[in-house]
């Protein structure tokens, strides 16, 4: 390839960075945004690239979806942790399933992954804050904890389903808002 096409190139995949950067941290805009979620996820992808290298990404978001009013960063921050969670639990490698639906008055955002599932005597500690499965300097134990505090700032909320074959976390949201504190 010719040394102009591969900086055209580069330059590209740059400015598609810095795109998925100022998209993902809502710069110059105000708090309260109506925020597209597959968009979102979008830009948590594009911020993951280096980690996606070996991972087959499946997307399942209807066109024409409504936007959500709400915080986009404090979003894109739960959607970037629970899908960095979800590549750890994969290795880097593997499938990773994000959709977006309506499901009655709500939005449910899911993040699936066919890891090895989380072990048992972990379960009903997962949404702590400052529990890690992770090794000792690797994990702080937020990442969950701040998904959980997202979603109920949304007056939504995140469950889980678990095996042997994956994970799959659920994060309902309500469409109608009231007053977001």
């Amino acid at each position: 390839m010719p040394l102009l096409l591969r900086l055209l190139k580069r330059a590209g995949e740059s400015f598609q960075v810095v795109s998925a950067v100022k998209n993902y941290s809502y710069m110059d805009r105000q708090a309260l945004k109506k925020v597209d979620l597959a968009n979102a996820l979008d830009n948590v992808l594009m911020m993951l690239q280096p980690r996606i290298v070996n991972v087959t990404v499946k997307k399942e978001t209807p066109a024409g979806l409504a936007p959500l009013e709400g915080y986009g960063s404090e979003l894109n921050q739960a959607f970037f942790a629970l899908i960095e969670d979800t590549l750890d639990a994969m290795k880097d490698c593997g499938v990773l399933t994000l959709s977006v639906k309506l499901q009655g008055d709500t939005f449910l955002i899911e993040v699936a992954d066919d890891g090895g599932g989380i072990p048992g005597k972990c379960k009903d500690r997962i949404f702590e804050q400052f529990f890690t499965t992770k090794p000792f300097g690797t994990g702080l134990g937020l990442g969950l904890d701040t998904v959980q505090r997202v979603a109920a700032k949304h007056f939504g909320a995140v469950a889980f389903d678990t095996s042997t074959r994956g994970t799959v976390f659920h994060v309902r949201l309500p469409i109608a808002t009231a007053e977001i504190p």
